[in-house]
């Protein structure tokens, strides 16, 4: 139940931001909410995973917490991709940050995967 259930907590964040950002424009709205429920995320995960076994090793220790973490490099890169000029820098540092969300988003799924 909590693996369906941080999952559906993490499409809300990304749910919400891009709803906001492309139906209200509002993007410090967008920021808010997804930093309300990304500190949900946190707390769940805090929360609910408990070592079972100390004496079993994992290779990605603490990495469950890169799951909120990568809603927000998602948010400044749909912030830099949503602005109003056109400017080739930003669309470059909207795409590193693109990445940085997916690489985030690996980490936090294989650890998931790990602990399970």
């Amino acid at each position: 139940i909590f693996y369906g259930f941080i999952h559906y907590v993490q499409s809300l964040c990304y749910y919400g931001l891009g709803h906001i950002n492309i139906e209200l424009r509002a993007f410090w709205v967008a920021y808010g909410c997804v930093f309300v429920i990304a500190v949900l995320m946190a707390l769940l995960l805090r929360f609910d995973i408990v070592p079972a076994n100390p004496e079993k090793k994992y290779y990605l220790n603490r990495c469950e917490y890169l799951g909120p973490v990568a809603v927000l490099p998602a948010a400044i890169g749909m912030s830099l991709d949503f602005q109003v000029q056109f400017d080739p820098v930003a669309i470059a540092l909207c795409w590193v940050m693109i990445f940085i969300a997916y690489i985030l988003q690996l980490l936090y799924s294989l650890r998931m995967l790990e602990i399970i």
